[in-house]
């Protein structure tokens, strides 16, 4: 019997996977975004049917575990959400505790963070320029003066082969010769230092389009923000862990690459102003 058409299903542990292989039909930051989306106990926004944007982004700080929307009606009708820890809800306050945090609080505070973080990008985005246009200026002075010097060195390489003619043809002696060309050399040094100083100094000035780094064209692109959604929440949020007494740790997805870059320009300002 033939069994080389048929198929059969494999276990996904079981899969072999082979990568970039093709040309992908979508980049690998949606891909990403993707996966993650699926490993989440993702809802929408609809805390009237059990669903909202912080659902499996939002954990216990002290036993780790999920924390659970609730609700009750206030005295006008009303519903009121908050969140507790999911241990608290199912075993009680012998295993840990409530960490009660009102939704509405939350998502304030969630907000007020990230706006005030691209609040700090657009900051950011205003001292790059700045130290671009001051980079600009420190290029185009060192072109300057390399093309001085290069012009100076090539004179003096002329006039060191001159000198050697000059004693061949027996118009100067061999003393002056010795004594032109000990001088010609110690110049040529000179200036050939100073191009490799001046070639480094146009190297560190290079200003990187820091701007074209995505997340902070994202960032840029949500300054009008007024309100969170699900897409957003699972685009930006990493993880938020809630501890007593509402206090929040915010996990950003783009926490590394931002902080590297804040401080790494920052500083050189600093470093800057300190001159």
């Amino acid at each position: 019997m033939n069994t080389a058409s048929k198929q059969r299903p494999v276990e996904k542990e079981n899969w072999i996977r082979v990568e970039n292989t093709h040309e992908p039909i979508i980049d690998r930051q949606l891909w990403d975004k993707v996966q993650k989306l699926l490993t989440k106990k993702h809802r929408d926004i609809d805390l009237e049917t059990n669903k909202n944007i912080f659902a499996g982004f939002i954990k216990c700080g002290d036993c780790g575990r999920a924390m659970m929307k609730n609700f009750w009606r206030r005295a006008d009708g009303s519903k009121s959400y908050s969140f507790y820890c999911g241990t608290y809800k199912r075993s009680g306050k012998d295993y840990c505790t409530p960490h009660t945090l009102p939704f509405q609080v939350l998502n304030d505070i969630v907000l007020g963070d990230l706006k005030q973080i691209i609040r700090n990008v657009e900051n950011l985005q205003e001292l790059v320029k700045s130290q671009s246009f001051t980079a600009t200026k420190i290029r185009k002075s060192t072109d300057i003066e390399l093309t001085k010097l290069k012009a100076e060195l090539e004179r003096v390489k002329k006039l060191k082969k001159s000198i050697y003619e000059d004693y061949k043809d027996e118009l100067i002696s061999k003393e002056e010769f010795l004594s032109y060309r000990e001088d010609y050399q110690q110049k040529e040094t000179l200036y050939s230092k100073q191009i490799e100083t001046l070639e480094e100094k146009k190297k560190e000035s290079v200003t990187e389009d820091v701007f074209e780094t995505p997340w902070l064209r994202r960032l840029l692109e949500l300054k009008d923000i007024e309100e969170l959604d699900r897409d957003i929440i699972v685009e930006m949020i990493d993880q938020i862990t809630v501890y007593e007494n509402r206090k929040l740790k915010i996990s950003y997805n783009f926490g590394n690459e931002l902080e590297h870059l804040f401080s790494s320009v920052y500083c050189e300002d600093l470093e800057k102003k300190a001159i």
